[in-house]
């Protein structure tokens, strides 16, 4: 894939942009993953936006730009090569990069214990090889499926052909669905013309993409966590002055504390919407598949890091094990 190929004229001239900012303010071009409706963008990235807007005496700014202007799952590149300075994503979105990212899911959620244990830092210091510097982890409860019909006598997803990242391709296969893999903006028409039979998303952000249209039944229970990765260019924060980058790295820190609060409360407010006012229909999944579906999703996560990070992958799950972050 050719890294020029990935951008538009959107991100040209976002690349052109000229900051009107003070002299000692450093605007950051940042790129996320998710359309900038969606729960992840409007929660995350535009609180980290929002909160540093508000502070008059914020060193630095942030200039947000989405999926359109860099697809999703071809972001990283970019950021790890310079031409945008930062990136809200998930380790689904660039598996053809590593999938050891993907297994921050299956580490425990606390951003608290992340930190203290050294979990945080183990991924701070594994992503660096790809010239990326981690700001904050933001987690948040995890995922479902929304289906175009109720669960079936089989109590799982036999014969469904499921839209997933490779995150949730072992919950899927383990419960006899057919995974497939789209961009979130194509998940609404694949499944209203019937071209998917539901889809695994994130237990939250349904009413953005107003999934309950065209998939009115929510599997339960849900499983996992959502941990996204915020990012930046390694070479940018290094030539960043001691108080932009103590600045930033302080405010990827309070946004892992924020958004855990913030988005179990929407997720609470959301659910109780999507049944009340838009008819969704709660479907459950059968007792055994109910009972193994954690244990499958994370076992899942790890063996694709391993697979593909090997040794390097193992030692970091060894480590993890040992201060008791593998959940």
């Amino acid at each position: 894939m050719r890294l020029a190929s990935t951008l538009t004229g959107a991100a040209v001239a976002s690349l052109l942009f000229t900051s009107v900012a003070a002299a000692d303010t450093v605007q950051l071009r940042m790129l996320t993953g998710f359309p900038m409706n969606h729960m992840l963008t409007t929660g995350i990235a535009g609180e980290l936006v929002d909160s540093i807007k508000s502070d008059p005496n914020a060193p630095i700014s942030i200039q947000l730009n989405g999926p359109e202007v860099v697809p999703g799952f071809e972001q990283l590149e970019p950021v790890g090569a310079g031409i945008f300075d930062m990136v809200l994503t998930h380790g689904a979105y660039h598996t053809g990069t590593t999938m050891v990212g993907m297994s921050i899911d299956a580490v425990v959620a606390d951003p608290k214990a992340r930190r203290e244990s050294g979990a945080w830092d183990l991924f701070d210091e594994y992503y660096r090889q790809f010239n990326l510097k981690l700001v904050a982890i933001p987690t948040v409860p995890g995922y479902h499926f929304m289906l175009r019909e109720p669960i079936g006598s089989d109590g799982g997803l036999e014969g469904l052909r499921i839209r997933g990242t490779l995150t949730y391709h072992g919950v899927i296969e383990d419960f006899g669905g057919i995974p497939t893999v789209m961009p979130v903006p194509e998940i609404y028409p694949s499944l209203e013309r019937g071209v998917i039979d539901g889809t695994a998303h994130t237990i939250y952000g349904n009413q953005s993409l107003r999934l309950y249209e065209v998939a009115p039944y929510m599997t339960r229970p849900g499983f996992g966590v959502t941990s996204t990765l915020l990012f930046v260019n390694l070479d940018r924060f290094d030539n960043l002055t001691e108080e932009q980058q103590a600045y930033l790295l302080e405010k990827g820190r309070e946004l892992e504390e924020t958004v855990a609060v913030s988005f179990a409360e929407a997720l609470e407010a959301e659910e109780r919407e999507l049944v009340e006012k838009h008819g969704v229909t709660i479907t459950e999944f059968s007792p055994d598949k109910a009972a193994r579906i954690e244990t499958v999703f994370r076992q899942f996560l790890w063996n694709k890091a391993i697979e593909d990070g090997g040794a390097e992958a193992q030692a970091l799950y060894d480590k993890l094990r040992e201060v008791d972050m593998t959940d």
